[in-house]
């Protein structure tokens, strides 16, 4: 059993003030801890609930030769820690790690930049898109949500441990060192040029806009294009998750 102190301080790294303190969060699920464990993030602590033990030996296993410190808990007790509804019976610290803003000088594939994307469950879902494409490089807006946030990491699917994150870190601060590399910043939105007509190449950072109000005053004053997906129906808009999908999808088939 957990002290009531050590399950406060748990508890805490599900808010963003600790986070930053500490330069902790939490993992929840297997498979995002299995990608954890077998990444460049360190792991400072993973507890374990005796069922999940009996069930899943081959993460006990791994945690034990890379030396983790490692509790076992009880049931209730995982449940107060977690964020959401169902942990899975495992659960793991990891260290937030230290970043510098993006060497575009050394980059010579798309970069995918958000732009005061808000909502977790789409940040962490685009950065999971990512990842299954193949862009690694992700800058996210300082009004952007928490990469680190319990739903951001769960919607990331383990994705976050396998791309290099740049959070908090506005595009005005990064634009000239962008086009002093040669990138070209390109908006996506509701106008613009085809998806399907654009002569996509690889220096390029590809800008995904806030849900509800689009691109940040921002993005317009630093963009060299805007793109669109073309409409062939009558829906409204496309949720921006389902939108970069798209986009990257089309990225990928023309660089291949």
């Amino acid at each position: 059993m957990i002290s009531k102190n050590e399950l406060k301080y748990l508890r805490s790294l599900n808010l963003k003030k600790f986070r930053n303190e500490e330069k902790k969060f939490i993992a929840e699920g297997i498979n995002c801890i299995k990608e954890g464990l077998n990444s460049r993030y360190r792991c400072s602590l993973i507890l374990f609930t005796e069922n999940f033990i009996n069930e899943n030996r081959d993460i006990r296993n791994l945690a034990d030769q890379l030396n983790l410190r490692s509790w076992i808990v009880s049931e209730n007790e995982l449940n107060k820690i977690a964020d959401s509804m169902h942990p899975q019976g495992v659960m793991a610290v990891f260290e937030i790690p230290e970043l510098k803003k993006p060497d575009f000088r050394h980059l010579n594939k798309p970069v995918i930049y958000l732009d005061e994307i808000s909502d977790p469950g789409n940040a962490g879902t685009i950065i999971r898109t990512c990842d299954w494409f193949g862009f690694n490089d992700i800058v996210l807006s300082k009004n952007s949500a928490d990469v680190y946030n319990p739903k951001t990491v769960r919607s990331t699917a383990g994705s976050l441990f396998n791309v290099n994150l740049y959070p908090e870190t506005d595009i005005s601060d990064i634009s000239h060192a962008v086009k002093d590399s040669g990138f070209r910043i390109v908006s996506t939105g509701m106008t613009g040029e085809s998806i399907n007509d654009f002569k996509w190449t690889d220096k390029l950072l590809i800008v995904f806009s806030n849900e509800a109000n689009g691109s940040s005053l921002q993005v317009k004053e630093a963009a060299d294009h805007s793109v669109t997906i073309p409409r062939y129906g009558n829906a409204e808009s496309l949720n921006v998750a389902g939108a970069a999908a798209v986009i990257l999808s089309r990225i990928r088939l023309f660089l291949r």
